[in-house]
């Protein structure tokens, strides 16, 4: 059994994409090819996206210690991890750090054998520039900073 910590915001009542982390297989859409995890030795990092009825995008991320001894992870902000959304050609249109202004305090996040962290990021479809984002499907990443090389996940969303 998973021991949980979490760093909630606001519930929303959609979950349209799931991925999952550790020995599990993951799999963003019906029909795509399943896919490991990737980590960095036993961490892992997972994320999924809900939508609300306000069209806010809730990112829910997941990071995993998948490993049989404890984990400590060190970051130099209060920033764990980095989402970015790109479109159809690669292009970045927004990313979670921009504008955000994180403690500049050291973190430790210990994580015991089998124990995920998960904390959420909203996104009210706005690119960086604040358009608001046309339908489509965009590629987003999510990955850990201050860990080398980052545990990351890719997987697509449709807006």
């Amino acid at each position: 059994m998973k021991n949980r910590t979490s760093a909630a915001f606001l519930s929303v009542p959609l979950i349209l994409l799931s991925i999952s982390a550790c020995d599990r297989a993951i799999s963003d859409t019906p029909g795509m090819p399943t896919l490991p995890s990737i980590g960095v030795n036993d961490i892992r990092v997972s994320a999924s996206a809900l939508f609300s009825i306000d069209e806010v995008i809730r990112f829910s991320i997941e990071i995993s210690n998948c490993g049989s001894t404890n984990a400590e992870l060190h970051f130099r902000s209060g920033q764990l991890c980095e989402l970015e959304v790109r479109d159809r050609d690669g292009e970045m249109v927004w990313n979670f750090s921009r504008g955000v202004f994180f403690t500049t305090a050291i973190r430790v996040l210990k994580l015991a054998p089998g124990e995920v962290y998960t904390s959420e990021v909203d996104w009210n479809r706005k690119r960086n520039d604040g358009r608001i984002l046309p339908s489509g499907t965009y590629d987003v990443r999510v990955f850990l900073v201050d860990v080398s090389p980052p545990p990351e996940y890719s997987f697509k969303i449709r807006i």
